[in-house]
């Protein structure tokens, strides 16, 4: 079983399981476009579903977009856990 590149899904996503030719079971997250071009063979899919729950660390990618203002540094950017910024300063 493998995680698929293409959508990277992470527990709590919602998934589907695609048998592909060699490789075993690749989970996708249901939402996934490639998901929908791999329904031509319904007969593929697996029921699968995380086990355990959802309070594990993993990692993840972000992508962080800004669209208006003034460039935003890493020091300005607060953590996602709320501790302390890069530039050493608490929140």
């Amino acid at each position: 079983m493998r995680l698929a590149k293409c959508c990277r899904p992470v527990p709590g996503d919602t998934i589907a399981g695609y048998v592909s030719l060699g490789r075993g079971i690749t989970i996708h997250r249901a939402d996934c476009k490639n998901v929908k071009a791999l329904m031509k063979s319904p007969e593929r899919f697996v029921e699968v579903a995380w086990e355990g729950g959802n309070e594990s660390s993993y990692r993840v990618e972000l992508q962080i977009d800004e669209y208006a203002g003034a460039p935003v540094t890493a020091e300005q950017r607060p953590e996602p856990d709320g501790g302390e910024d890069p530039g050493g300063r608490a929140p």
